[in-house]
């Protein structure tokens, strides 16, 4: 039995030593530091002072984590392993040098919190991520200046959260990414399943504050990315030499971006605003988002804000698909959504208003555009073209659906179809300055034609609903009223619908009217000009319930249905079920001066 107790009292020491000796390795209480560990350090971390130190943990070291104590560690950094680098403070816990990069990840599985890394010198990075899987950055302080904060290639799983990147010595708080020279805040090619959360990203002087390249499964959320002053001169190549449509090989203005995706897909950027405080003076560009040859790239709860900057815009799409819900634009002073070669884009809910464009607040060239959901486009003036200022310009083969939305005081019209097509319902179009909608040189078919229904064309200066050398038009189930009075070659038109040109005496079915109604427009409620002779029948007309009212009891109207420049169509009267202008039109002789020409779109 004693022998037995001596065994137990043995073993009982034996295991009370080995506690004790094994405390260097795993006791908590050892390390001299505050860290906040991660779950998978388990509270346990290697504590390192010096850069020696640093280095062969990084290298060699067996532990799961590395904390790093405050103070200063200057030199490159490489890991080589799987391991979780902890500094004791973001913002005294240093790692810094000058014209190389500062660290450089070479392993899976890593993870780096409260740093700050500091790098200077351009194509050097604070962090250089190559060919990795699952790295994840909390809460660091990256200086990068003339060169690149964050640079990850050939990799996936990344995760950057409450970040903070400064420059120059400023500390800025509350997750702000701040890089100036001629880099980008943070740049990723070649790779999938990014994640860039809860942090801001400033850039000052440099190219861009997020630059995603053929990348896919892109998320950027709970943040707020500033781009304010930045100046690169001579244009930007993207990716691999390929221009991005905006440099030209004589001088070039200066140019900046926000966030750019070229060749990605599965972007996702939520609950985000991207504040364009851009580069002053007339020969300055900037883009708070570009996408080009990106698909499915979501913008959700977004706000793109223009303010301060010039020439600016806030999205610029190229052959891309983007998304767009309960997204603000404003304040831009170039254009708010730019959409080209083979673009699409479809908006639900959100608004674009108080911004100053030459062309349109959405301006789409050979593209789609789907917006539905209560979308509002609002208060959008012109910025140099005296014609610009419109809500929604589409040329060349554009195709547009657009259910339920509001596009009102626009400096120019509300929206133009020029050799476009497609379909608007449900919405409101009013209050714009120069006409509701224009249609011009859109000569569609059955298969390709612009149909109007179940809308509201109200108190648009000029015309309601403008038609020029156009065909296989529709429009039902629609009221246009309070067409004001406005000045035209020393005559004052306002009228509800304007036809003019040949496809109504010579196009079958060039345009369908039912169930409309005039009311209280400020001259008549529709002209028709075949700009024909007068025994030339404008047979191209076709009608059903029309009504001409005036229930304004302030209108100037003269006239309910015009026909001038061609014989009217029997058909013609027998749709117009009312018309409190009836005799006005009978006694009517002669021609009205009205809009004869195209809008020139850039």
């Amino acid at each position: 039995m004693s022998l037995k107790c001596t065994g137990f009292l043995a073993a009982v020491l034996f295991c009370f030593f080995i506690s004790i000796s094994c405390g260097d390795d795993s006791g908590k209480d050892k390390i001299k530091g505050n860290y906040d560990l991660p779950t998978v350090c388990k509270d346990t971390c290697n504590e390192v002072f010096t850069v020696s130190e640093l280095e062969n943990e990084l290298k060699n070291g067996t532990s799961a984590c590395v904390c790093v104590k405050a103070g200063t560690y200057e030199g490159s950094f490489v890991i080589e392993r799987s391991v979780a680098v902890i500094g004791e403070s973001g913002e005294n816990t240093v790692i810094a040098i000058d014209g190389d990069t500062t660290v450089a990840i070479k392993s899976d599985d890593v993870i780096l919190q409260s740093l700050t890394i500091k790098t200077s010198g351009k194509n050097f990075s604070g962090i250089l991520a190559d060919n990795i899987k699952n790295l994840e950055m909390n809460d660091l302080l990256v200086e990068a200046t003339d060169g690149t904060g964050i640079t990850i290639e050939n990799s996936e799983g990344i995760v950057v959260q409450n970040g903070i990147v400064v420059q120059n010595g400023i500390v800025v708080q509350n997750g702000i990414f701040d890089q100036s020279g001629q880099g980008s805040g943070i740049k990723v090619s070649d790779s999938k399943d990014v994640a860039v959360s809860g942090g801001s990203v400033s850039v000052n002087g440099g190219k861009s504050a997020m630059e995603f390249n053929n990348t896919t499964g892109i998320v950027v959320q709970n943040g707020i990315v500033v781009q304010n002053g930045i100046i690169v001169q001579n244009g930007i190549l993207l990716n691999s030499g390929d221009e991005t449509g905006f440099r030209s090989d004589t001088e070039s203005p200066p140019f900046s971006f926000g966030l750019v995706f070229n060749g990605c897909s599965d972007g996702v950027i939520e609950d985000v605003s991207l504040i364009n405080n851009g580069v002053e003076g007339n020969n300055s560009n900037s883009w708070s988002l570009i996408a080009m040859d990106s698909k499915s790239v979501s913008i959700h709860n977004a706000s793109f804000d223009g303010t301060g900057s010039s020439n600016s815009t806030a999205i610029y799409s190229s052959n891309s698909s983007l998304f767009l819900e309960n997204t603000d634009v404003s304040k831009y002073t170039k254009d708010g959504v730019v959409l080209k070669n083979n673009s699409e884009i479809s908006i639900s809910g959100g608004r674009i208003f108080s911004v100053s464009s030459d062309s349109a607040a959405i301006y789409a060239d050979d593209s789609s555009v789907s917006l539905d959901s209560d979308l509002e486009i609002t208060d959008i003036e012109n910025s140099t073209d005296p014609t610009g200022g419109r809500g929604i310009a589409l040329i060349n083969n554009s195709i547009i659906s657009a259910k339920d939305i509001k596009v009102s005081n626009c400096r120019s019209t509300g929206i133009i179809f020029d050799n476009s097509f497609g379909e608007i319902s449900g919405s409101v179009i009013s209050g714009n300055r120069y006409t509701g909608i224009w249609i011009q040189n859109a000569v569609g078919s059955a298969e390709k034609n612009i149909n109007i229904n179940d809308s509201d064309i109200s108190d648009n200066s000029g015309v309601g609903i403008f038609i020029i050398d156009s065909a296989a038009i529709e429009i039902k189930d629609t009221d246009i009223r309070g067409s004001s009075l406005k000045e035209w070659n020393e005559q004052k038109v306002g009228d509800g619908i304007v036809f003019l040109g040949r496809a109504i005496r010579d196009t079958k079915d060039a345009l369908f009217l039912e169930n409309i109604v005039f009311d209280g427009n400020g001259r008549a409620g529709a002209i028709f000009d075949g700009k024909s002779n007068a025994e030339t029948e404008l047979a191209g007309i076709t009608a059903v319930n029309l009504s001409v009212i005036d229930s304004s009891g302030e209108s100037e109207g003269k006239y309910g249905i015009v026909v001038q420049n061609g014989k009217r169509p029997e058909t013609l009267d027998d749709a117009v079920t009312s018309n409190v202008f009836q005799q006005n039109d009978s006694d009517f002789s002669g021609s009205l001066v009205i809009i004869d020409e195209t809008q020139q779109l850039n």
